[in-house]
């Protein structure tokens, strides 16, 4: 897709929801690892399931990783191809997508080393010279 096939106002909401989509991510992340360390009572012993295993986490981290990180960097990589040096606002608005995406990849990351969780395949250490200088 073309980044001259939509107008600037299109180009402008789809960066401000991608925005919106990383920061509802990352709150709802931090919210179900605060409800999980709340949780003193583990079901196993009762026969039910345990919600608050820490297992639980692993398909929220895999979705936000694949929907949210995933494809918000594909739109960005494919939009940053296709921007000149001198459309400077849209440029900037990327960089900006792209900083806060590194940021829910580093906190996603945190969360796996610190709870023994199985880290996306697509932040494998060959990832991290690229997250070292905020490329995706």
């Amino acid at each position: 897709f073309k980044t001259h096939s939509f107008s600037q106002r299109v180009f402008f909401n789809v960066v401000k929801h991608s925005l919106l989509m990383i920061k509802l991510c990352d709150y709802q992340l931090q919210y179900c690892i605060d409800w999980r360390n709340s949780q003193h009572v583990s079901l196993v012993a009762t026969g039910s399931q345990d919600y608050a295993a820490v297992e639980m986490l692993q398909p929220l981290i895999d979705c936000i990783a694949s929907a949210c990180i995933g494809d918000i960097t594909s739109f960005c990589r494919t939009i940053r191809k296709e921007l000149s040096d001198s459309n400077y606002k849209n440029t900037k608005s990327i960089a900006g997508l792209i900083f806060r995406i590194q940021g829910i990849k580093d906190t996603l990351k945190s969360i796996c080393q610190s709870h023994g969780l199985k880290l996306p395949q697509k932040f494998a250490p060959s990832d991290a010279a690229a997250s070292n200088k905020r490329n995706i």
